[in-house]
């Protein structure tokens, strides 16, 4: 998660799973990079620590294959939830591309064009 904090609105730090706990604070805006098969499941586990207002971003899309379900209703079910602001940040971008400075394009789409 990103946490973004002062007046100038900088990024302050990027936390990892063993502070995961301590950074998840109202308002925060959590980045999910994990692949589709293994979103709902995470979630599920840390839904108890995850804040109701906070924004969850991800990078995975397509359908989880257990429940044939898309990746937004997946999650919403995993925190057991209706109204968790959601965002899903998708390409082009390609890896090679990015690492030899070319540009590329991201988009984000939410339900909610704040969030997005």
């Amino acid at each position: 998660s990103l946490r973004v904090e002062g007046a100038d609105n900088q990024i302050r730090g990027i936390c990892t799973l063993e502070d995961l706990e301590k950074e998840l604070t109202p308002g925060v805006v959590i980045i999910h990079a994990l692949p589709c098969q293994l979103t709902p499941p995470w979630f599920a586990e840390h839904k108890d620590i995850i804040p109701r207002d906070a924004l969850i971003c991800c990078t995975c899309k397509g359908l989880y294959l257990e429940t044939n379900q898309l990746m937004s209703h997946a999650i919403l079910d995993a925190l057991d939830r209706v109204d968790q602001p959601l965002a899903f940040l998708s390409g082009p971008s390609f890896a090679e591309e990015i690492m030899r400075g070319f540009p590329t394009t991201l988009v984000v789409t939410s339900d909610s064009s704040f969030h997005a």
